[in-house]
């Protein structure tokens, strides 16, 4: 699977002031009686770095008290999504500042300006974010249909790069923990930073069970990201890229651990 146009071919000319910018929030700026377990999100107008969104680039504040946040990325939605860990809410009716600041881009490209949006809870606690779940169920028509047909590369006989997604057993095999031969990255003169992250990663990043979407190059080359090298997948001539949902189900299914059972 990999698909539309070439990874750009001009060299990448980014400044510090060519950093993510925030585009909306959840609190927003001024709002009352904000559920205490929130979720706590911001959407960005790219893709950020993933392993520069944590608890210390992400804070939800009172004062000068943290509160303890389980924070991840979603690069489908490119939303930095927080919530308080465990059975801690917010302390009711405070004033609290949702901070970012530190976050980077696949670029390198640091955020400009620290990002604050203050917000009141109230007395509300509200139901502990559930992300979508999906299930082998879900992905094998996406796999057997846009990926694996006649038409298709990833079958068993002789598929790119070793990647095989006939089935549960080969995409277990071949892509679920197993890092591309073929780096990822821009083409020209500035490409080693994006291949410096893309060439680390799982196909399917799935560690002890626990399924990072942010950290899978499947997910990147379905979005067809320009820091990744190579087309989209699939490729025009296979068809259509796959859809927005599409993409959602088969990042909801790597976060649930890429079940193939």
């Amino acid at each position: 699977m990999v698909a539309a146009p070439l990874a750009c071919d001009v060299p990448i000319t980014s400044t510090a002031s060519d950093g993510p910018s925030v585009l909306d929030t959840s609190p927003a700026g001024g709002d009352e009686g904000v559920l205490r377990l929130g979720p706590f999100v911001a959407f960005f107008d790219r893709q950020l770095l993933p392993r520069t969104v944590n608890r210390g680039t992400v804070r939800v504040r009172s004062g000068d008290v943290d509160h303890f946040l389980s924070v991840r990325f979603d690069p489908v939605e490119r939303a930095l999504i927080a919530i308080p860990v465990g059975d801690r809410p917010l302390e009711p009716n405070v004033v609290y500042r949702f901070v970012i600041d530190g976050v980077r881009d696949l670029d390198d490209q640091q955020i400009a300006t620290e990002h604050v949006v203050r917000f009141r809870t109230g007395d509300e606690v509200g139901t502990p974010e559930v992300p979508p779940a999906a299930g082998w169920a879900d992905v094998a028509p996406i796999f057997e249909t846009r990926c694996a047909t006649a038409a298709g590369c990833h079958t068993p006989e002789n598929p790119p790069f070793g990647l095989d997604l006939s089935s549960a057993e080969a995409v277990a095999r071949t892509a679920i923990g197993r890092r591309s031969p073929r780096l990822g990255g821009t083409t020209g003169p500035d490409a080693n930073r994006g291949s410096i992250f893309f060439g680390a990663l799982h196909i399917i990043d799935v560690i002890g069970g626990v399924g990072r979407p942010d950290g899978s190059l499947l997910i990147y080359k379905v979005l067809g990201d320009e820091h990744v090298l190579g087309e989209r997948m699939p490729p025009p001539d296979e068809g259509a890229a796959l859809s927005h949902d599409e993409i959602q189900t088969l990042s909801a299914w790597i976060l649930a651990g890429a079940p193939t059972s």
